[in-house]
């Protein structure tokens, strides 16, 4: 049965808590790096309020996340932390590149990644996907057996 928008939100609030009481984060230190104020983390971790995108965007790279760790089972182990890159497209490049780097070098056993994170030819998570090489210049992922576009070098 599909989560309502309500358990979302509950699920997310409680994730936000856990993660950050595990980063060692008062809810003030968060408040101050993602700029909004004690009040506004509290709500969103108690699940009376939710985050507008641009401040859901800044509590995902404060807490070194990826969006899809607050919306997971909550018997999972908090997720690691996974690094902001400095780069100007802002948090939906940063998801993109961390979910290629995860794919190259796997943090977790295949089995803890989310069944929504696979390879869309074989359906391999992280760990199990054998499809793609990484270009040495640029980084990204193409299929075995081509050549990078070399677009971004």
């Amino acid at each position: 049965m599909p989560k309502t928008h309500s358990d979302m939100r509950v699920t997310r609030a409680r994730w936000l808590r856990r993660i950050r009481e595990d980063r060692r984060l008062t809810q003030a230190k968060l408040a101050q790096k993602v700029g909004v104020t004690i009040n506004a983390i509290s709500q969103f971790e108690n699940g009376r309020a939710e985050p507008s995108l641009d401040t859901h965007d800044r509590l995902v790279t404060a807490l070194e996340i990826w969006p899809v760790d607050l919306r997971e089972n909550l018997d999972l182990p908090v997720p690691p932390r996974r690094p902001a890159r400095d780069q100007p497209n802002g948090a939906a490049a940063t998801s993109i590149q961390l979910v290629i780097d995860e794919f190259r070098e796997p943090s977790l056993k295949p089995q803890q990644y989310p069944l929504k994170m696979r390879c869309w030819i074989c359906h391999g998570r992280p760990g199990e996907c054998q499809c793609y090489t990484f270009c040495k210049v640029c980084g990204l992922p193409f299929p075995k057996g081509c050549k990078c576009s070399g677009k971004l070098h």
